[in-house]
C-alpha cells in the first residue's frame, strides 16, 4: 500500500489532533459548579429548618410519671 493508492481510494491522512471546544468545556465548568452549589445550599435549608414539629403538644402521663 503506497499514499497514492489510499489517496485513489479516498484514504488521504487527516489531522487527527481538533483545537478544544472552550464553550462546551466551560459551559460543562459552570453547569457542575452550579450543580455543586445547589447541593449546598439544599443542604443548608434542610440543617437551618431542623424538620421539627415545635407545637407536640406533652404527653401527660409521661411528664406526670418521669418528674
Amino acid at each position: 500500500m503506497t499514499y497514492a493508492s489510499l489517496l485513489s481510494v479516498g484514504a488521504a491522512r487527516k489531522d487527527v489532533l481538533l483545537p478544544p471546544d472552550w464553550y462546551f468545556f466551560f459551559g460543562v465548568l459552570v453547569a457542575f459548579c452550579v450543580l455543586v452549589l445547589l447541593a449546598v445550599t439544599v443542604v443548608a435549608y434542610i440543617a437551618k429548618r431542623n424538620w421539627q414539629n415545635k407545637n407536640i403538644l406533652p404527653i401527660i402521663y409521661q411528664t406526670f410519671n418521669y418528674k
